[in-house]
C-alpha cells in the first residue's frame, strides 16, 4: 500500500470516529447537506491535513462561551458540487470498507443526498453522472 493510500485510509478511519454527515431543511423546501469534522484547537493541524487531502471545504474557528472550554475548529464541506464530486466518491471508496456505524450513517445520508430533487442548474443527467463519479482527484 502506498503512502498516499495509507493516508487516505487513515483519514477514513478518523472520519469514522469524528466525522458528521448532516442534512437540514431550508425554507425553499430543499435540504442543506454538510460533511464536517470538529476538533479542539490544539488538533487543528489534523483538519488542515484532511482539507489539503480533499482539496475542498473550509476550516472555521468556533469560540466557546465557557472560558474553561477550548475553542473548536471545524472542517466543513457544504457546497453540493464538492460533496458530489469529492466527498461522496472518497467516502464510497474508503469509508464504506470499514465495518462501523459511521459507514451506515453515511450510506443513509448519501441516499438522501441523491434522492432530493435537482436544484436549479442541476439536471437529472448531471446528477446521475455525479452519483456515479469515482474518486480519482487525490
Amino acid at each position: 500500500m502506498s503512502m498516499a493510500e495509507m493516508e487516505k485510509s487513515f483519514i477514513a478511519g478518523f472520519i469514522a470516529g469524528e466525522g458528521c454527515f448532516t442534512g437540514t431543511s431550508r425554507p425553499c423546501g430543499t435540504r442543506q447537506y454538510v460533511f464536517q469534522v470538529g476538533l479542539s484547537l490544539p488538533d487543528e493541524p489534523i483538519l488542515h491535513r484532511i482539507k489539503d487531502c480533499m482539496g475542498v471545504g473550509r476550516i472555521s474557528l468556533h469560540k466557546q462561551k465557557n472560558p474553561d472550554h477550548q475553542a473548536l475548529v471545524m472542517y466543513s464541506v457544504a457546497r453540493r458540487r464538492d460533496l458530489a464530486t469529492v466527498i461522496i466518491p472518497f467516502m464510497d471508496r474508503y469509508l464504506t470498507l470499514l465495518p462501523c456505524h459511521k459507514s451506515t450513517q453515511y450510506s443513509e445520508w448519501r441516499a438522501k443526498f441523491f434522492a432530493e430533487r435537482p436544484r436549479r442548474g442541476w439536471n437529472a443527467i448531471g446528477q446521475q453522472r455525479l452519483a456515479s463519479t469515482t474518486f480519482e482527484t487525490m
